[in-house]
Order: C-alpha cells, then structure tokens, then sequence
C-alpha cells in the first residue's frame, strides 16, 4: 500500500513536470505585454516632451531664474547681500564658469529637449505616420 502511494505521487510530479515544460513554448512565444512604438506611434514620446518642460532645472526652478530673472536691472535679491554673490556677478556681469552647476544643468536640458524632439522626427519620418493625429504630434515636436 506504502509503494502504491509513492509511485502515485511520483506519477503526479512527473506529470506536472511534464507539463510546466511542455507549456513554455507557447509562453515564450508570445509578444511583449508593454507597449510599442507601433502601438502608440509618437504620441507617448510627445507627452514626455511636456514631462521634461515640467521636471527638468532647464525649464523650471533656480537655473530658469538664473537666466531669465537677475539679469533684468530691477531684479532684488531679497536677502542678505553675501547670500548668491556668486550667481549675480556671474549673470548680471555675464561672465560664465565652465563648472557652474546652473549654466551646465539650464543648456544640459535644452539641448536634451532638442534630442528628445529630433528622435520623434526622425521616427515620425521613417514610419511615414501621416494621420492627423501623428501630424500634430509632430507639429508639437518642432515647436
């Protein structure tokens, strides 16, 4: 009775063995479960344009400032006068440092917005996408 049921359970595991192998071809074969570029065209890469404007020191934040803010005559300060010395004689006299962490991170993230917006071109281009959506996915991309 002892050797029935051992030779049962052995049965059993060589059979869901058999099995569980058996079944990875068809698992393996199938496609992947993310999304493509066939399945989005340039739309996603588009809405990572907007997420880049949003989240990267280029756009927003102290180095935006940097640029487009202490260089006006008016602009003050508003603290103490050895507070960010360094920022205003370098953007109120433009003279510039190689490893100032505000130049290199505000053209750092322009230029990779320009990247970003060539690739979905470039895509755009050799995908021959025409539709009216992918048109104004590229109309966004160039502006």
């Amino acid at each position: 009775m002892e050797k029935l049921k051992e030779n049962i359970c052995k049965l059993i595991l060589v059979s869901v063995l058999l099995g569980s192998f058996g079944g990875c071809k068809k698992f393996l074969d199938r496609k992947p479960l993310e999304g493509t570029l066939d399945d989005f065209g340039v739309e996603q890469q588009v809405m990572g344009l907007y997420n880049i404007l949003r989240s990267y020191a280029g756009f927003n934040t102290l180095p935006w400032l940097d640029f487009h803010s202490i260089r006006d005559d008016d602009a003050q300060k508003g603290s103490e006068p050895s507070d960010g010395a360094e920022i205003i004689a370098e953007f109120e006299t433009f003279q510039y440092t190689k490893d100032d962490w505000a130049t290199n991170s505000y053209w750092n993230d322009h230029y990779y917005m320009i990247n970003r917006c060539n690739s979905i071109l470039k895509t755009a281009e050799l995908a021959g996408l025409t539709d009216e959506l992918s048109s104004r996915n590229v109309g966004e991309a160039k502006f």
